[in-house]
């Protein structure tokens, strides 16, 4: 059953004193051969995987396909690019974030995807049938999170953009996961930068300041002088702006 495949490299990682017998790796280095790998069900490889990524150290799951010959039938995109330095980085990234019990799967999988491109990424969750919190985390991190480290001394413009790029003022409350998501992956910079972490609850401090001042612009005036439609989407975003340059001044 080619689903043993993906439980063994699940139990792998779930016991850290799990290991795998060097005929049981044969085995599954011929059920590659074979094309056996191939008739896995995408639904059944996502369940497999989900839990996988929730034990601490998930890349573990990762690198034992690799041992076991299977990720290039599992997950092609990912196995073409793990001679990369990206993969290596996602690969950190994740288990950092495997320490933190709070951290969701939606964070550890857009963590895994850092590794792909914005199509592989689309293609990935395609086949798998990603549900949509995972799916847009993954393209959002690819997508957003490297426009972060130094956000708060950029111009306002910028810092709405990224705020709005999360939906962050209607569900404020996403600011958690790009900060685990930022965490994890900057924290694997400490080497050569032992203050990109510092850098970033800085940025992500402004932002956070920054949304609780937006959400008390009252409107009301300017619907009572007659502004409607673009009008008042012209002087919504100067208030806007304004309140991020407050901020800014404040900090």
């Amino acid at each position: 059953d080619p689903v043993r495949v993906l439980r063994l490299a699940r139990f792998a990682t779930r016991f850290h004193s799990f290991s795998v017998a060097d005929s049981t790796v044969a085995l599954c280095h011929q059920m590659q051969a074979s094309g056996e790998l191939s008739y896995l069900v995408p639904e059944r490889v996502w369940q497999e995987m989900a839990k996988a990524l929730m034990y601490p150290q998930p890349s573990r799951f990762v690198s034992v396909l690799i041992d076991l010959g299977a990720l290039q039938s599992i997950w092609p995109q990912l196995d073409a690019a793990r001679h990369t330095p990206a993969f290596d980085q996602a690969l950190r990234a994740l288990d950092l974030a495997g320490d933190d019990a709070k951290a969701r799967l939606d964070v550890r999988f857009a963590l895994l995807c850092l590794a792909l491109s914005s199509d592989a990424i689309e293609s990935s969750c395609d086949h798998f049938r990603v549900p949509n919190q995972p799916r847009y985390w993954a393209k959002w991190a690819t997508d957003r999170l490297m426009a972060l480290p130094g956000l708060a001394q950029r111009q306002p413009k910028e810092i709405l953009s990224f705020i709005l790029s999360f939906d962050g003022l209607r569900q404020p409350e996403r600011l958690a996961h790009v900060r685990t998501l930022a965490h994890a992956y900057f924290g694997t910079h400490q080497d050569q930068a032992p203050d990109a972490v510092d850098v970033i609850d800085r940025d992500i401090a402004l932002i956070e300041q920054s949304i609780q001042a937006i959400q008390q612009i009252d409107p009301k005036p300017w619907v009572v002088q007659g502004l409607s439609g673009q009008e008042m989407a012209t002087v919504m975003e100067e208030a806007r702006l304004a309140c991020i340059k407050d901020c800014q001044l404040e900090t």
